[in-house]
């Protein structure tokens, strides 16, 4: 069944006690103001990601020597991967290691190489964000990103079921409430807070970074295959290395 936001910021002005839920009936200036403050709920989710609790598969095309991609409403990078057909009917997987913004725009490297991508650094802009990729593509490799993207601003009428889950509906619904008490300079419940506080912890373990991947440095032995440099040394290393 459709729920819309409309119907969320009625709830959330019943929720607060600013308005009765028994004698009062929402107005259209309140709903108007609701409407303000759910969609900087929404926006000031894309600044604190961990309160974006959805993982996107965001699939694209690499252009033979570019290096960065503007991608519209990206906020987080977990993985990032690019694909290659090895003649053969499979389709290889290569990952790629993300890169500080020091380790990727302040280190000494050449700068005209294409070859087979192996590190990745984001930056966000004020439309997204753009991804660097080094070393350049070689060719049209289609590149693969597990990522998190803004919450989008929303209209009355949008059905919330169609974008979120039950429990992050919830949520919002209790964030608004407390929003709408801070502009009517009215207490919170302290019960009501209680369970603000606990849904936004729910949320911020209902999908975690994953912090287990390692970096692969080009300065120390490696225990896993460093494909940039076996394209272009043809396996052969430094004594060592």
């Amino acid at each position: 069944m459709a729920y819309t936001a409309r119907q969320l910021i009625i709830e959330s002005w019943y929720l607060s006690g600013i308005v009765s839920r028994t004698m009062e009936t929402v107005t259209g200036e309140q709903i108007a103001d609701g409407l303000e403050r759910f969609n900087a709920i929404l926006d000031v989710a894309t600044a604190s990601v961990d309160l974006i609790p959805f993982w996107v598969e965001y699939n694209s095309v690499f252009v033979a020597g570019q290096e960065k991609y503007s991608i519209d409403n990206l906020v987080e990078i977990e993985s990032a991967t690019f694909f290659i057909d090895d003649g053969f009917g499979n389709n290889v997987r290569y990952s790629m290691q993300p890169a500080s913004r020091q380790e990727y725009f302040a280190y000494s490297r050449a700068n005209t190489i294409l070859s087979l991508p192996y590190q990745w650094h984001m930056e966000r802009t004020h439309t997204g964000a753009d991804v660097y990729f080094y070393y350049f593509p070689q060719t049209n490799w289609n590149f693969q990103l597990w990522a998190k993207f803004s919450l989008l601003n929303l209209t009355l009428g949008t059905d919330l079921t169609l974008t979120y889950q039950g429990f992050y509906i919830e949520y919002l619904k209790y964030k608004l409430a407390n929003y709408l008490c801070e502009l009517y300079n009215v207490a919170f419940s302290l019960t009501h807070a209680k369970r603000l506080s606990s849904y936004e912890q729910m949320i911020r373990n209902a999908s975690p970074l994953d912090f287990t991947q390692k970096k692969i440095s080009q300065f120390q032995v490696q225990t896993a295959p460093d494909y940039a440099q076996a394209n272009l040394g043809k396996s052969f290393v430094p004594l060592g290395y």
